[in-house]
């Protein structure tokens, strides 16, 4: 079967190289993994006939190794992996959504070896109002009780989804995932603004094409 949202809620929210705001996808049978004791929901469900769906949204400016392992992480846990970037740009450092949209790409071929579906996009209002309408849309849709929405975030972060239960009631699940905390975009920022290509190349993740994101970041 399949789901699509609203088109008023998706035409407003969200641009980018995932242009639909709100998850289109086909239910993809025996593939979710199971609940942690983190989870917002604690009922006792069978997920493994579940469809399971990670959001991860931030700021990622820049992208880094950080960024990209707890991607990574969603992209191994889930059918389908929403990567949601905010359309805010730092005008000191000249990082725009282009560019963190063009980073997030070089990181795509590492991600898509995972079993998960890949969607980047862009909110255009921010990342985490988009999540909370993505929620609810699914938790309004027939298919709720056969879908489980994974949250990775950074546990400092975790409080931003306190209002989060109320919108997935009908959901088989709901979970908060941490996730790691490898790099600073504060220290990177700073390695870019000192020219200081081998520093930023530790920041970034292995098996990418760390010259291509240099270019990237030091063209004007």
């Amino acid at each position: 079967f399949f789901f699509q949202a609203e088109d008023g809620i998706r035409d407003h929210c969200v641009t980018g190289v995932q242009t639909c705001a709100l998850p289109i996808f086909k239910y993809g049978g025996p593939k979710a993994r199971t609940a942690t004791p983190g989870s917002i929901q604690e009922d006792v469900v069978n997920l493994e006939t579940k469809y399971s769906i990670g959001y991860y949204c931030g700021g990622f400016n820049p992208p880094h190794k950080g960024h990209f392992e707890a991607a990574k992480m969603a992209a191994q846990e889930n059918d389908e992996v929403y990567i949601i970037t905010s359309s805010t740009e730092r005008d000191e450092s000249g990082i725009t959504t282009a560019k963190k949209m063009a980073i997030w790409s070089l990181f795509l071929p590492l991600l898509s070896q995972y079993k998960a579906k890949i969607n980047l996009i862009v909110a255009e209002i921010s990342p985490v109002r988009t999540v909370y309408e993505h929620v609810a849309t699914l938790n309004d849709s027939p298919d709720a009780k056969d879908i489980v929405v994974n949250l990775y975030t950074d546990p400092e972060d975790n409080s931003r989804y306190d209002n989060m239960a109320k919108y997935s009631e009908n959901l088989a699940a709901l979970n908060l995932k941490p996730t790691p905390r490898l790099a600073s975009g504060t220290e990177f920022r700073a390695l870019l603004a000192a020219g200081n290509k081998n520093g930023a190349f530790e920041l970034m993740p292995r098996g990418v094409d760390k010259e291509a994101i240099w270019r990237i970041l030091v063209t004007s």
